[in-house]
């Protein structure tokens, strides 16, 4: 009953027709209902066509709801979960597949690839445990439990497949990032010596690996973590231990514990050579960029360098300008804006001129967008005369930058032109009825 419209769906199939394939099957399987070879030639059809994955699962399931042990359908299953981020479901329909054919180490590969891929680590991890534990002398598996282990912080289990690799398999001694986690692995699991030992014999292997010196001198340092905390003791007011003691501590990732400890020894030497900019850094780090632009008019009263000030204040407003280009909101603009003006106010350059006009461009984009998307009509003629205000500004920076910066200064001034445009009527609209304070 289904087999002539099977085996056409099988033909478009090869002809590459997946409409075709689908309709075909369809046909077959309305002639028989409890149809599998008709469904699954459905669900490759519909797999050609790209078709949404919640088809293919839903498809995929009613050939097991017919038939539980069907290979394809469990693993078109498998594939469809894992679009469709139902991890636990794909985790659990992926082992249901590595039943099918145990003996089977392609799939057993292919399934512990397919659990790390979709997200599921713990799965894969414990699956390539038990795979190892009866094959342990399979280097590929454990390379998967590796691989899984150590992406799950399961340093027990990742050392265990390291070492195995590092003895058996020419491909990871040739590999320096190999080294660079089995020390990583040792090291989070209590055993530095071991960590130590590792990196040691890596900068040999691998001399112009600057990663591997640089985790190796980090190693070392870190076994007299107690020298700097004891001098502090003994000398507490020894400005050079601070800051041996902030830039140990930011090198943990204590960035509040190190912008402390800076800020001491900048009060214990008030003549350090950036010491302020380096707090006005952690700041940034912290997320507290309003204290690093306070900082940083700071430095300059105390007489810090301007060059590295402006410098300083030009890169970080770089940054967050690229960053607002991101988020494309007006406040995030304005923050790009006080830096790169602070930049410019201490040390004019093309590019801080022609940043500001960018910025400002920026700024005025995002409040017009802003502005038609707030109900309060106080808040929203707020918004169009921030935009308005900006426009100025914005012409003469990136005008300052056309030489320089070319086509990007010029599509820029052709998109504020055209913006211009928008003032005069979003004005009209926003504020017909609303007086707030210019």
């Amino acid at each position: 009953m289904q087999l002539t419209n099977q085996r056409r769906c099988e033909n478009a199939l090869h002809d590459g027709d997946g409409q075709r394939a689908a309709a075909t099957a369809r046909e077959a399987v309305r002639a028989f209902p409890a149809s599998t070879i008709a469904r699954m030639c459905l669900v490759w059809a519909l797999g050609q066509m790209h078709a949404p994955a919640a088809e293919i699962l839903a498809t995929a399931q009613q050939i097991l709801a017919i038939d539980s042990t069907n290979v394809h359908a469990t693993e078109y299953a498998a594939i469809a979960l894992d679009s469709l981020r139902r991890r636990d479901e794909a985790a659990r329909m992926w082992m249901r597949f590595a039943k099918t054919d145990t003996a089977n180490m392609d799939l057993a590969l292919r399934v512990t690839y397919a659990l790390f891929d979709g997200g599921n680590a713990p799965a894969a991890e414990t699956f390539a445990t038990e795979l190892v534990a009866r094959r342990p002398h399979e280097l590929a598996l454990q390379q998967q439990k590796w691989r899984a282990a150590f992406e799950n912080r399961s340093w027990v289990h990742a050392i265990e497949a390291g070492e195995m690799l590092l003895a058996n398999d020419t491909l990871a001694r040739t590999d320096s990032t190999f080294y660079l986690k089995l020390a990583t692995a040792y090291r989070a699991a209590a055993r530095p010596l071991q960590a130590v030992e590792t990196l040691a014999h890596a900068v040999t292997a691998f001399p112009k690996d600057a990663r591997l010196y640089a985790l190796y001198a980090q190693y070392v340092r870190s076994e007299a973590d107690t020298v700097v905390p004891r001098g502090l003791a003994l000398f507490p007011k020894s400005a050079d231990l601070a800051v041996m003691d902030a830039k140990d501590l930011r090198a943990r990732g204590r960035i509040a514990e190190s912008l402390d400890a800076t800020r001491r020894a900048v009060d214990l030497d008030s003549t350090m050579a950036q010491g302020r900019l380096m707090i006005a850094q952690l700041e940034m780090e912290l997320g507290r960029p309003d204290s690093a632009l306070v900082t940083m008019r700071r430095a300059l009263a105390g007489g810090e360098d301007s060059a590295f000030v402006a410098e300083f204040a030009l890169s970080r407003g770089n940054a967050l300008y690229r960053a607002a280009n991101t988020t494309k909101t007006s406040a995030d603009f304005l923050l790009a804006l006080r830096f790169l003006a602070l930049a410019d106010t201490v040390r004019t350059t093309v590019s801080s001129r022609f940043l500001i006009g960018a910025a400002a461009l920026g700024v005025a984009q995002a409040a017009l967008t802003e502005a038609s998307k707030v109900a309060d009509r106080v808040e929203a003629c707020r918004l169009v005369r921030l935009g308005a205000d900006m426009i100025p500004a914005a012409r003469q920076g990136l005008n300052a930058g056309i030489e320089t910066f070319g086509d990007a200064a010029k599509q820029s001034l052709d998109y504020l032109t055209e913006l211009e445009g928008y003032v005069g009527p979003s004005t009209s609209v926003a504020c017909g009825a609303a007086s707030p304070p210019r």
